[in-house]
């Protein structure tokens, strides 16, 4: 008898067992007739197909021995990774990734190759631009640690940041030679080595460490030389480790090393930055006074404005908040010693033109559009009540010209303001000559902000019911608001569902709304019929109501599989399938699951979870902490991941329910062990019932005769034989075989070309 309880859940796994389907499909369309043993482009495929790609020599006895990188042989990729990134200019706003994330893994041709290449096309990450600025760098954790290497780390090497621009795509990346080291602009206890592209443009950039020091190098390309100290400081004065270090005693002799001034990396600043911090939330003091100076401002680290994004997580599949601040600009001013300003946001920009030619603020008016022809000169001020523009407030706008020597302004000579932005309700412009000066005053009323209101709309499971399934941008699914000041939407089906319907409700596209525990609402179909889906905007409490709804979801569950990206003997192969029928975990005591897989060989970043009833609907992940030792599985947790280390070994997979509560998703338990073993021999291939090492039509003919027993088998040739494992060598085994060398792989072909061993275990073929 299982354990029941009445609750409602999150599910996400699901969505990461159709990403990593999906990615497996892509990699293999893109390979060509010539990679089509491992579905996996060469680099010189990819070179042919037109893609982005740059190379790294492997630095042997520098970095370690090559022979110790790990090489998965079915996607040929390594734990050698490509960090590339944008640093000015490129209207793609390059994706970053995290550091040493899977998809920066690079590639090789083959295991015994020390030379490995990137594909920027296949990453995802947005191409390079002819003409903009990017920074790119090598590392690896192959030979971590090794105390007989050059170098103090202990957890892997990596290049100098370099500077990249597309002049340097096909090109080959590698370590300076004699060996030439410096610090690491992050972390000043770790080295970085020196390198440079074959053609010679790149090689190690100029930057400013965390803790605001000149390290030498190059200058960025075609980005402006400000670019460096302006990111740093959007990077580091937010943070409370390093924002001591970045003082004006500590700036001032950076900027002539790096070829710039105070008032340049201001504007920088302003130019990659204003955007974000016009849409940034400012942070909000927590009430303690804990972040407050003494005079009750905001300490340095905390004047920020922040945007909060939802990204998807490469590894696992779930959705995470990702926060990234932007120190505001007084602050930025105050750290490179400027004089105080007003912050002034244009209006949807104020213009000051002259014969309706715009002029900027502080610009010289050109000759061309001066009146009468003659030039003269503009200074303007602002005279405002605020510092910043906001709605609700009046405003004078003060615009004084003033003419350069052989000219006069007259009564007839006008300037005018062609418009003061959105929400603006009314100005009155007026103006004199005083001194010889033309002075233009423009008073103007702010109107009302604009009322926004909050969005909401119905992402769910079931495409049946929500047009698709897990989208937040559906505006089908858009609720709205009823008398109450509840949002909803009422959805119409024909039938029943047997499967759970879960959904969330998306706020504003970005904030995903669950139950009182953050997991997805879960809730039974009965029949035909209305139901309704709402939501409180006050306590976000979402309800499901309808007379074909039962909200009263159990845990009752059969079976429990194993699950993960299997690979040969781990998982049986099979890759985030969570009912392959192989990977069914037996019960050796009530509610105590477990399942064991010998031979697996070496191999990194390993995964797993424990779908229940071959399904997603419930599930468990986890954190591994030690080969042999308890820990919690977490009710639709992370992947489980791990590292092997040895030749083959055999791991062995516990999921212990015995104390699982449902209402509280707590109590459930796993162990991962992994063991030292030996390969068990193999005695031959299913369906090779000739022995000649692979499966043919000729072994069809010798199965058809055996089971009309014109021949005789031998005991080995009565297991391979018996290809649809139902006990006998007949007819049925002929098909299967027929259909496996006819390549009808989807259906049908009983366990042919699967590797038959010592033991009496079947496993795929590697």
């Amino acid at each position: 008898m299982r354990k029941s309880s009445k609750a409602v859940s999150l599910l996400l796994s699901g969505l990461l067992a159709t990403s990593c389907f999906s990615m497996a499909a892509v990699s293999a369309s893109a390979a060509t007739a010539d990679s089509e043993e491992t579905g996996v482009m060469t680099a010189q495929e990819r070179i042919d197909a037109g893609h982005q790609i740059v190379f790294f020599q492997f630095p042997d006895t520098a970095w370690g021995d090559n022979a110790n990188v790990k090489y998965n042989k079915k996607k040929h990729t390594c734990n050698v990774f490509c960090s590339y990134y944008a640093i000015y200019g490129n209207q793609n706003e390059v994706k970053e990734r995290s550091w040493e994330a899977p998809s920066t893994s690079m590639y090789k041709d083959s295991a015994d190759s020390s030379l490995y290449y990137f594909d920027i096309t296949e990453s995802g990450q947005g191409e390079m631009e002819e003409g903009a600025t990017y920074g790119i760098l090598f590392s690896t954790k192959a030979n971590a640690g090794q105390a007989d290497l050059l170098q103090p780390n202990t957890d892997g090497f990596q290049t100098c940041d370099l500077y990249f621009d597309t002049t340097c795509l096909g090109d080959t990346f590698s370590i300076d030679i004699p060996v030439a080291t410096r610090e690491n602009t992050a972390n000043s206890q770790k080295i970085d080595y020196r390198a440079h592209s074959s053609n010679g443009v790149s090689g190690s950039l100029k930057k400013v460490s965390s803790l605001c020091a000149y390290i030498d190098g190059m200058d960025p390309g075609n980005a402006p030389k400000s670019v460096e100290l302006a990111n740093r400081l959007q990077s580091y004065l937010p943070n409370p480790v390093n924002e001591p270090s970045f003082t004006w005693a500590k700036i001032e002799p950076l900027l002539p090393k790096l070829g710039t001034t105070a008032q340049e990396v201001y504007d920088m600043y302003v130019e990659k930055f204003s955007d974000k911090l016009a849409e940034g939330v400012p942070y909000e003091p927590v009430g303690d006074g804990s972040d407050l100076k003494p005079d009750g401002t905001l300490k340095d680290v905390y004047r920020y404005v922040s945007i909060t994004t939802t990204e998807i997580d490469e590894a696992t599949g779930i959705a995470k908040e990702k926060v990234t601040k932007y120190p505001t600009l007084d602050l930025v001013r105050e750290r490179l010693n400027l004089p105080d300003q007003p912050v002034v946001e244009p209006i949807d920009a104020a213009h000051v033109s002259v014969n309706d030619a715009l002029i900027a603020v502080g610009e010289e008016i050109p000759d061309a559009i001066a009146p009468a022809g003659a030039p003269y000169s503009v200074v303007t001020g602002w005279d405002t009540e605020d510092t910043v523009f906001e709605y609700d407030k009046t405003y004078t706008l003060t615009a004084e010209f003033t003419a350069n020597e052989g000219y006069e302004f007259t009564d007839d000579t006008t300037v005018s303001l062609d418009n003061v932005g959105e929400g603006s309700v009314a100005f009155v412009q007026t103006s004199e000559i005083n001194d010889g000066k033309l002075i233009a005053k423009f008073a103007f009323e702010m109107g009302s902000a604009p009322v926004v209101e909050d969005t909401f709309v119905v992402a769910g499971s079931e495409a049946e019911i929500f047009g698709t399934a897990w989208d937040a941008g559906n505006e089908d699914n858009l609720m709205t608001k009823n008398a109450d000041g509840k949002y909803e939407i009422t959805y119409t089906v024909d039938k029943a569902f047997t499967d759970v319907i879960q959904l969330k409700v998306v706020k504003n596209g970005s904030e995903w709304i669950g139950d009182s525990t953050g997991n997805n609402v879960m809730f039974y179909v009965t029949g035909a019929g209305d139901f309704t889906v709402a939501i409180d905007p006050e306590t976000n409490e979402i309800t499901v109501t309808g007379d074909n709804i039962n909200p009263d979801i159990t845990f009752e569950y059969d079976t429990v599989f194993a699950v993960g990206n299997g690979e040969g003997a781990w998982l049986n192969g099979a890759a985030w399938d969570p009912a392959y029928a192989a990977n069914e975990m037996t019960e050796v005591a009530e509610d105590v699951w477990e399942i064991e897989f010998p031979d697996v060989p070496d191999g990194f970043e390993r995964q797993v979870k424990f779908a229940i009833d071959g399904a997603w609907t419930h599930n468990f992940g986890g954190v591994f902490e030690e080969s042999g030792v308890q820990s919690d599985a977490v009710y639709n947790g992370d992947n489980i991941t791990f590292d092997t280390e040895e030749d083959t070994q055999t791991i062995k997979l516990q999921l212990d329910l015995s104390e699982f509560d449902f209402v509280s998703k707590e109590g459930a338990k796993f162990t991962l062990t992994i063991e030292s073993g030996e390969p068990v021999e193999a005695v031959g291939i299913i369906g090779d019932v000739d022995g000649d090492g692979e499966v043919t039509v000729d072994d069809a003919t010798l199965i058809q005769q055996r089971g009309i027993e014109l021949i005789e088998f031998d005991e080995v040739q009565e297991q391979l034989g018996d290809v649809n494992r139902d006990g006998r060598v007949s007819i049925l085994d002929v098909t299967c075989v027929q259909k496996y060398v006819a390549e009808y792989l989807d259906d049908g072909i009983g366990m042919a070309g699967a590797i038959l061993l010592a033991d009496g275990r079947i496993v795929p073929a590697n």
